[in-house]
């Protein structure tokens, strides 16, 4: 099973930075964990206003609580928002 955590950004935030952070928070759990573990434990991708984060294991959870700690400093809470959902199936 694999989560999908979507963040949508308010306006005026810099998507850049947000990226970069998202990037930086992903390669600290690829120090932690190794860069094979990462590879089945996390995706990301930032488009527009929007950043989406796929966890699979607990490497991704990582990532993912990396990456709310960083933006919660950098832009403040009120700045986006979260959303959980299930993604099943099988990745071909």
């Amino acid at each position: 099973m694999k989560l999908l955590y979507k963040f949508d950004f308010k306006d005026g935030v810099d998507m850049s930075r947000v990226e970069t952070q998202l990037l930086e928070s992903f390669m600290t759990s690829v120090d932690i964990f190794g860069e094979p573990e990462m590879k089945l434990s996390a995706t990301y991708l930032v488009a527009g206003r929007e950043a989406v984060l796929e966890v699979a294991r607990i490497a991704g959870l990582h990532t993912l609580l990396v990456f709310v700690g960083r933006l919660s400093r950098l832009i403040g809470v009120d700045q986006y928002s979260m959303n959980s959902m299930e993604r099943s199936g099988v990745a071909v």
